[in-house]
Formats: structure tokens, sequence, C-alpha cells
């Protein structure tokens, strides 16, 4: 009878993971994220372990706009090797419960630097109004079918059609002040000491 009890529950298990799609939430060597120059920052592949965090976003197939995103609640964050990323469970790997494989949906993946935060509600204060420098990012929209049971699981990123290039991180921080603005303070400035010699 336990033999029995354990073979349908085997078969149970086996069958409810067949049902759920998978992709593999990682980069590669090829796709690289980067970070840009901007206010002499710096630039290049993202370093230092843990110091950037990614989260994956997904809509219906075929989705354009970014605000129709969702964030799925998958958090990856980078590795020790510059450039690179995983997140998901284990290898990199993403399960969608509810959608099984074969079914295709649209995903953006959002970057930033962990001095914003850990999770993505810090992203969205922060973003509302930057009082720091800090990097953030959107990687470009791509639709792909789920894999998972006796269909191979996908690589989100890559350079293949429907996967997302490596991407770059802005650096965002305190405005600068505008050129007219420093041409006003500057003859500000000028009137002032002009007042004081006289």
């Amino acid at each position: 009878m336990k033999k029995t009890l354990s073979l349908i529950a085997l078969l149970a298990g086996s069958i409810v993971a067949v049902g759920q799609g998978q992709i593999r939430f990682a980069n590669t060597g090829q796709t690289l994220i980067s970070t840009n120059s901007l206010f002499g920052a710096g630039s290049g592949p993202i370093s230092g372990a843990g110091n950037f965090y990614f989260a994956l976003f997904v809509a219906p197939s075929g989705a354009v706009d970014p605000d129709s995103f969702t964030f799925t609640g998958f958090y990856g964050t980078n590795t020790v090797t510059a450039g690179i990323f995983r997140g998901g469970q284990g290898v990199g790997y993403v399960t969608f419960p509810t959608d099984p494989p074969g079914t295709t949906l649209s995903f953006l993946v959002r970057g930033w630097s962990a001095n914003i935060g850990s999770g993505y509600s810090s992203v969205t204060n922060y973003l509302s109004a930057p009082t720091f420098l800090g990097w953030y990012g959107d990687s470009e929209i791509r639709t792909m079918p789920l894999g998972g049971g006796a269909v191979p699981v996908p690589d989100l990123f890559g350079i293949g059609a429907g996967q997302i290039p490596g991407f770059t991180l802005d650096v965002y921080g305190v405005p600068e002040p505008s050129s007219p603005t420093l041409v006003g303070l500057g003859l500000a400035a000028l009137w002032l000491l002009r007042r004081r010699s006289s």
C-alpha cells in the first residue's frame, strides 16, 4: 500500500511539474550588463558580487508598453564574474506555476545598484525623487514561449530571436543645474562683485 501511495504521489508531482512553464533568468558572456559613465561615475560591465539587483517582469504576449508589465516576484543579483547575474531558483530557472510549457509571454528585466535598495519598491521611491547617485535600467522587451517537461527551457538572455541582449544601467542622481541657471548664477555673482567694488 505504501509503495502504491508513493508511486501515485510521484506521478502526481511529475504531472504538476510538467504543467509549469520555465525560463532561465540569467545572462551570458555575450549579453553583459554594463553601466554608463555620466557624471564621471565609471562605466563598463557591472562588478562586485551583490552590488546590483535585477527583477523579472512579465506581460501577455506582444505587450510593448513597459508600464503594462507586472513584477513576477523573482529577483537576481550579479555574480563575481563581471557583467553576469543569476536569478530565480537554483542556477537561474524561474517557474510559472499557472502557465504551462509552450505559453508565450513578453518579458522585461529591470536592474539597479544595491545602494538604491534590495526590493523593487525602493526603486520606485528612488526614481520619483533621486537624491543620490545610483544606477537603473530596463532591458529591451522580448517575447518567447516557456519551456519545461519535454520542451527545452529557453534562455531569456541571448543573441537569438526573442532573447534579451545585454543592457546598460544609467546613472541617476541629483540633477545638475541647467546651462541657463549657471549663466544666471554667473551674472548674479558678477553683479555682486561690481556692487562691492563701487
